[in-house]
């Protein structure tokens, strides 16, 4: 006998569809001279949230058999209207000494491996214009 605050499911076996989530790859590239492997990443995720970088980069690990988690790079992930897939890039450096070489500064600092520079721009423009009125010691003690 059903009590009486249950309620039928609106929408019988929405809990049985695939919620899973699939990566391909496309227009694959080996990149010698940046030493890196770059490539765009499709992901489907129906009835799901935007997967996070995270999952993304283990999937792409044991895509491409990659050991080092750090020398994976994701970025530029636009999720499509009405949802259900998501469009970005991803690179795969050849190590991670390779990807502290040739990434770009803000990603470096987006995941934690380079410090963000300090003070803000203002500031070291003014320095700069400073410095320009200054000569010898003076100068190089500026700051």
């Amino acid at each position: 006998m059903p009590k009486k605050g249950d309620k039928k499911d609106p929408y019988p076996g929405y809990d049985k569809l695939k919620r899973v989530v699939t990566l391909k790859t496309r227009k694959f590239m080996v990149n010698k001279l940046l030493q890196r492997r770059q490539m765009v990443v499709d992901i489907r995720h129906q009835h799901l949230a935007t997967p996070s970088r995270k999952l993304i980069r283990r999937k792409i690990m044991k895509l491409y058999k990659v050991k080092d988690p750090h020398s994976i790079v994701l970025f530029g992930f636009k999720s499509k209207y009405g949802g259900g897939k998501t469009t970005g890039f991803g690179l795969i450096y050849d190590n991670f000494r390779a990807r502290k070489r040739y990434d770009m500064r803000y990603r470096l600092v987006r995941d934690k491996f380079a410090k963000k520079p300090e003070g803000s721009r203002k500031a070291n423009k003014e320095l700069k214009n400073r410095k320009k009125k200054m000569v010898g010691r003076e100068k190089a003690a500026a700051k």
